[in-house]
């Protein structure tokens, strides 16, 4: 992700005075070098931050408070059947969605709501993507209007699957 944002600000370095990428979240000790390398690097140093933990409530006051939202998934073997929970977040606030993800479940779910912004897990992808989602601005709907991928949604359909799946072994 980070080549791909630093190949697109020197494309375009007007770009740096409006864009902003804050990582919320545990970071690995590979990501606290990474995030020790952005702070080094004028071209990023403005732009990322890595703000670490925060508690549920307020990582979500703060993505609601963002004009897009980042899916990161490495092209790895069976990356293809994850599905972080935060998608769900995202659609639930109608974010705009970067998906830099593999071929998969996450791309499903984003195609059959026709949501968000889909690129391959690569430099060129993510610089693509970025862009793209400047340029692009807010859609004009809900991401999910008919409550598709909702929570309550979706453990309801669960519930109904293991009601069904006991019926069937009676």
């Amino acid at each position: 992700f980070l080549a791909g944002l630093r190949r697109l600000v020197d494309r375009r370095p007007e770009l740096r005075d409006r864009l902003r990428v804050e990582f919320i979240g545990w970071l690995s000790g590979h990501n606290r070098a990474l995030a020790e390398r952005v702070r080094a690097d004028d071209r990023l140093r403005e732009i990322v931050t890595f703000t670490g933990f925060v508690p549920r409530a307020e990582a979500l006051r703060r993505l609601a408070r963002a004009d897009a939202a980042l899916h990161l998934l490495a092209d790895e073997p069976g990356k293809e059947l994850f599905v972080a929970g935060k998608l769900f977040d995202y659609l639930a606030l109608d974010l705009p969605i970067l998906a830099a993800i593999p071929p998969g479940d996450v791309r499903a779910i984003l195609r059959d709501l026709d949501w968000g912004i889909v690129v391959d897990p690569s430099e060129e992808g993510i610089e693509e993507g970025v862009e793209r989602i400047l340029d692009g601005g807010r859609a004009g709907r809900r991401a999910d209007p008919e409550g598709r991928e909702h929570r309550v949604g979706l453990a309801a359909r669960v519930a109904e699957l293991r009601d069904d799946g006991a019926r069937g072994a009676e």
